[in-house]
């Protein structure tokens, strides 16, 4: 069982930066775990429902930023730093959620991300 590779695109900053997509409850609840390292710019978790979706380091291997958004791609909530020691604690957004968007760690700091910004992704399908 494989993710999606390099289907679907971020663009921030004028870059356009490859991403993985997990839209399957096989592939949301797998994740980014048994990873060594996150293997493209992010995994973009796409619900079929807007709910607090909770995110939690089972058998993470590496630290990540977390980001919720809604059904605009606009961010709500962000974990920065989250590590796999964390595990068992799971880590809740403060609203309601569509998307939830797994980067490495660092990520939010240097493309200078903040609460009510909106992300752009160009997904294929």
């Amino acid at each position: 069982f494989m993710l999606q590779k390099d289907i679907s695109v971020l663009n921030i900053n004028g870059q356009s930066l490859p991403i993985e997509l997990a839209a399957t409850p096989a592939e949301q609840v797998k994740g980014l775990s048994d990873r060594t390292e996150i293997g493209s710019t992010g995994l973009l978790f796409i619900f079929p429902n807007t709910d607090t979706h909770g995110i939690w380091m089972k058998d993470m291997q590496f630290s990540i930023d977390i980001l919720w958004l809604d059904n605009e791609y606009k961010v709500i909530h962000i974990e920065e730093n989250v590590s796999p020691p964390t595990f068992p604690k799971i880590f809740y957004p403060s609203q309601p959620a569509k998307y939830v968007f797994e980067v490495d760690s660092g990520f939010v700091f240097k493309y200078k991300i903040e609460v009510g910004q909106k992300l752009e992704f160009s997904i294929k399908n």
